[in-house]
């Protein structure tokens, strides 16, 4: 599957595990915000990356990554929260 564009968002207490994720995510893209940033990283390659930033980090936090609007590049617009998919969110 062709890599997609999403845009990840994270809130951690612990500031080394901050700067890690940082420099995780720089890897794949560019930082937006603070603690938001858009890559381009096809399914799977997301998941892995998901799962091992979910392992590493257990002192607590979140992390949510959107899908991208493949027309506009704009995650999540005009979406109500409701209704974005489950698999978007993951918390430890």
């Amino acid at each position: 599957m062709q890599p997609s564009w999403w845009t990840v968002t994270f809130d951690l207490p612990d500031d080394r595990d901050r700067r890690q994720l940082t420099t995780l995510l720089r890897r794949h893209g560019v930082r937006v915000l603070y603690s938001v940033f858009t890559i381009h990283i096809g399914d799977a390659h997301l998941d892995r990356l998901l799962a091992t930033t979910a392992d590493r980090f257990t002192g607590g936090g979140h992390l949510l990554a959107l899908p991208s609007c493949p027309d506009c590049e704009t995650a999540g617009y005009g979406v109500p929260l409701e209704v974005l998919p489950e698999q978007g969110w993951t918390g430890w």
